[in-house]
């Protein structure tokens, strides 16, 4: 019996998550095998499981017990209502990028626009811009061709025209084209943070994606902001998310290379998570 299950699976895992955590893991778990919504399952006939089911149940347990994230154990995660494969070549994506994303469409005429996803992982941005605006053309940049290759699937899968480019923005000094829009979510974690991180990010994320050098925390920020001066058309606009931690260094920075309107934004959670900046009608040269 379903109950019964729910129980076991609850108290198992106890050592790694809270009770209320536990239930809501096995209800998305139940769902993904079953097809079944809470709801359908709470006032519908009682639920077994087969063979092969609870082998699937059981294999779940041992990877949550090493604390790897659900979205791992199904394969996908959504993001601004758009089903995105995740593994752990990519970040998971949070609810704060989904406010960096519905920043960029709020605020920006996608009509005859293009856009460039920096740092990209899964993909999550870029689609959801491609899904949810009007753009003329949609790209998105990462250095892992393991999660350029997840950034390629959710594409194909969900039907969406992006261009993806495998590049090392530490390297780069110029790209070859220009686009109107500059987003992104780049690493921005302090090694001195990692003892703030939960286990399951720590162990299972990819690092490459997380975290920043401690003696240059900006470091993406900085090498964003330069490549935008040569890679946004006049008047185009750079999105950052943030570390709430190094949100003014990052705003001083831009301010310095002569960006305008530089607007840092709070998250749901009141911290300082995004920042908007537009670029002059000419140009800036490199100082």
């Amino acid at each position: 019996m379903l109950s019964q299950i729910n129980q076991d699976f609850t108290i198992r895992l106890s050592s790694v998550l809270e009770k209320s955590e536990a239930e809501a893991v096995f209800d998305l778990l139940i769902a993904h095998l079953t097809g079944k919504s809470k709801a359908e399952l709470l006032f519908g006939n009682e639920l077994t499981l087969n063979a092969l089911q609870l082998e699937w149940m059981e294999n779940a347990i041992s990877r949550l017990m090493k604390n790897e994230p659900v979205q791992y154990l199904l394969g996908y995660t959504y993001f601004l209502g758009l089903e995105i494969e995740v593994s752990p070549a990519v970040l998971i994506p949070r609810p704060e990028t989904e406010e960096l994303a519905h920043w960029v469409l709020q605020t920006e005429n996608q009509s005859n626009k293009s856009v460039l996803d920096l740092c990209t992982g899964s993909g999550c941005i870029a689609l959801a811009l491609r899904k949810l605006g009007k753009w003329q053309a949609v790209t998105g940049l990462d250095v892992s061709a393991s999660a350029l290759e997840v950034a390629r699937r959710n594409s194909e899968r969900l039907h969406l025209e992006i261009d993806w480019l495998e590049m090392d923005l530490l390297s780069t000094v110029e790209l070859n084209q220009t686009w109107d829009v500059l987003v992104s979510n780049p690493p921005y974690v302090l090694p001195s943070e990692a003892i703030e991180i939960t286990k399951g990010v720590l162990d299972h994320e990819p690092k490459l994606a997380l975290f920043t050098p401690e003696n240059d925390p900006i470091l993406f920020y900085k090498t964003i902001g330069k490549l935008a001066l040569k890679n946004l058309n006049p008047g185009g606009k750079l999105f950052f998310e943030l570390n709430p931690k190094t949100a003014q260094q990052v705003a001083l920075f831009l301010q310095n290379l002569g960006f305008k309107d530089v607007e840092i934004k709070k998250d749901m959670f009141g911290k300082e998570r995004m920042l908007k900046a537009s670029l002059g009608s000419n140009r800036n040269p490199l100082h």
